[in-house]
């Protein structure tokens, strides 16, 4: 019982379920979705026994080793390394602490109140500065942070085209359609803080919190942001 209220126990494999879930929606959705299943995978390991919600880590940890990459260059093993961190700590937490249910030894999480807050606290920060680059993304060449909402600016008049590829080292670029453009007829852009770009196979702009903004095709108007020094273009949303 914990405060008058009983904790359930679960198997090893519906802990590794929900961690395998919830591994993907990270590894896969916008940050909307991934505060809504992390809210309701904290809910269900709070009330689960300690060693079947550890599980749960085990699940998360194997699919960031599985899927959390998409080549093996240094800048993308990131995900993978977490991944096989969450799953020592499984390996290790369940050597010392598994015992038989029903015994006393088989307890709940204690600290529920820090675990809520660290949660809390990393939403926080993502929210802010962006999620990380995932699978089969790409970050793109960034400036500020894109948190604070444009309400009104001067902005640049565009007449351009969204273009992309993995293969080129920019990943977008604007296609002008103007002769009489001072950018050139490919315009170097640089993006807010936690952009990224995914190929799906067409290029796809996604902002930091994993929301498509603009695709391989469409057109732009304008944007809010300006030129820089180097001749670059800052695309600061809205997108018109």
């Amino acid at each position: 019982m914990r405060g008058g209220q009983a904790v359930i126990g679960s198997p090893p494999p519906a802990g590794c379920v929900l961690g395998v879930l919830t591994g993907w929606v990270l590894l896969t959705q916008p940050l909307q979705v991934t505060l809504l299943c992390c809210v309701a995978c904290l809910y269900v390991v709070l009330r689960w026994d300690r060693l079947a919600a550890s599980n749960v880590a085990a699940g998360i940890g194997i699919v960031f080793v599985l899927f959390g990459t998409h080549d093996l260059s240094l800048a993308s093993l990131g995900w993978p390394l977490v991944g096989l961190g969450l799953v020592v700590a499984w390996g290790v937490f369940f050597v010392r602490n598994w015992r038989f249910p029903g015994t006393e030894d088989w307890r709940p999480f204690r600290g529920q109140k820090r675990i809520v807050a660290g949660v809390v606290l990393a939403s926080v920060v993502v929210g802010l500065v962006g999620l990380p680059v995932r699978p089969n993304e790409f970050g793109l060449k960034t400036r500020q942070w894109p948190a604070v909402p444009a309400f009104g600016c001067g902005g640049v008049g565009l007449d351009a085209i969204v273009r992309g590829s993995p293969s080129d080292p920019r990943h977008v670029w604007l296609e002008d359609q103007l002769t009489t453009s001072t950018f050139g007829p490919l315009m170097n852009l640089v993006w807010p803080e936690g952009y990224r770009v995914r190929f799906t196979p067409k290029a796809e702009v996604l902002d930091g919190w994993g929301n498509v903004v603009l695709r391989d095709g469409d057109h732009v108007s304008g944007t809010c942001g300006g030129a820089n020094d180097d001749g670059t273009l800052d695309m600061s949303p809205p997108f018109n």
